[in-house]
């Protein structure tokens, strides 16, 4: 089958000549291939792999396990990550696949398997490339997670009209060697530095697509700028945009209150979406503000401090859990004065249990991963609630996040 790609412009770099073009992702699935790095196996591991293999198969993915690939193995979260990006938010992808049009060959032998003569077979006019895909394929040497993300696509009928109208940008070599091949791959992946967390976070959060990203970017900045004279709170505790003397990052601040705001029954809370919903942006920060100055109040030692780990990010995400109890506590017992000091009295209640003492925020107990901010939770719950009180807090907060969902069917 001929396959044109037009229009294309050349492009002459210190004596390298490539080519830029853009093509429709139903062409590009019929004769594109992603050569994965070959690994050794062990005799035992052949039947695991053929069974990896019917799978690969039946999923129609297009990809070849080859001494000569360059590419990684592709990370099937990362996959679902962009098939959900293309299907749910719209999304697109304005730069470009770094390809090269290669004879089909089967020889295992590297000088064989690269022929300059080979390029008769591709046709280079002025507006287009033309090619047969009995003959060549195209060989992606960069952005394999962009293309195969689509494999990830539940509604055939988009993927159907994707197919017919969604064009990726090309930059195409013509039948280069593999070695130029691996040292172009390496070239781009080790030279790009990774984007900081908290300035995607920041950035998204200026899109009208991430409205619960905005309000907690807001929310986080409040708290990052304000200033109390009687408590500290977290007043330049938060680097902003990756960047400053804090104690915890802007991307981990934001994406943690967010679970507070959200109706999805699978994630971590979801216990003030109401408020979120009803667009009461002032009594969630109000909400938190009281949650902080209590265990500012409680641990002034340890709050904002580099030396425990409270305000950092295993202790923040620990007090974020315990808020969701406390809060649901609160408000079902309809207990009276404020939720600073009935927060306030429960972390009393764990001070004086034997298990707290001045080391018990520090690197002594716990690490920075999210199992040991689970720990960290449960250590401080179990010292306040017995496990039968535990059991009843956890079904009312079960009750509360079907309500949201109910209300919001």
């Amino acid at each position: 089958m001929k396959i044109r790609i037009s229009p294309i412009m050349k492009v002459e770099q210190n004596g390298n000549s490539f080519y830029i073009g853009k093509m429709k992702l139903g062409d590009l699935r019929k004769c594109a291939t992603i050569f994965t790095r070959e690994r050794s196996y062990d005799e035992k591991d052949y039947d695991a792999l053929k069974k990896v293999s019917e799978i690969i198969e039946n999923k129609n993915l297009i990809e070849k396990e080859s001494k000569f690939g360059t590419q990684r193995r592709e990370s099937m979260p990362r996959l679902k990550e962009i098939g959900e990006y293309i299907e749910k938010k719209g999304g697109f992808f304005p730069n470009n696949l770094i390809v090269s049009i290669d004879p089909i060959r089967n020889s295992s032998d590297l000088e064989e398997e690269y022929s300059q003569g080979e390029e008769s077979l591709v046709t280079i006019k002025e507006t287009y490339i033309e090619f047969d895909t009995h003959e060549t394929q195209i060989k992606i040497i960069d952005g394999q997670h962009r293309f195969s993300g689509f494999r990830y696509i539940d509604d055939p009928k988009l993927l159907e009209r994707l197919n017919s109208n969604f064009e990726f940008i090309l930059t195409i070599f013509i039948n280069i060697p593999y070695s130029d091949q691996a040292d172009l791959f390496a070239t781009i992946n080790s030279t790009q530095k990774p984007v900081n967390k908290s300035i995607l976070t920041d950035l998204k959060a200026l899109s009208l697509k991430y409205k619960k990203l905005h309000v907690c970017n807001a929310i986080t900045k409040w708290f990052n700028e304000k200033k109390d004279l009687s408590i500290k709170l977290w007043t330049h505790q938060i680097n902003m945009l990756g960047i400053g003397e804090g104690i915890i990052s802007q991307g981990m601040f934001v994406e943690t209150i967010s679970r507070l705001l959200t109706n999805d029954k699978d994630t971590h809370a979801g216990v003030l979406y109401n408020y979120y919903n009803k667009k009461q942006y002032d009594l969630i920060y109000g909400i938190l503000k009281e949650l902080f100055s209590a265990f500012e109040r409680r641990f002034n030692l340890e709050w904002g401090n580099k030396n425990y780990l409270l305000c950092k990010t295993a202790g923040f995400i620990a007090i974020i859990k315990l808020f969701e109890y406390f809060y649901i506590d609160f408000i079902s017992t309809r207990s009276k004065g404020t939720f600073e000091s009935f927060v306030m009295d429960k972390i009393e209640i764990f001070k004086k249990n034997k298990i707290y003492d001045k080391e018990f925020f520090t690197k002594k107990n716990f690490g920075s991963s999210l199992s040991d901010s689970n720990k960290m939770k449960k250590l401080i719950l179990s010292s306040i609630y017995s496990e039968e009180e535990i059991l009843t807090l956890n079904r009312k907060i079960k009750e509360a996040k079907f309500k949201i969902e109910k209300n919001e069917n």
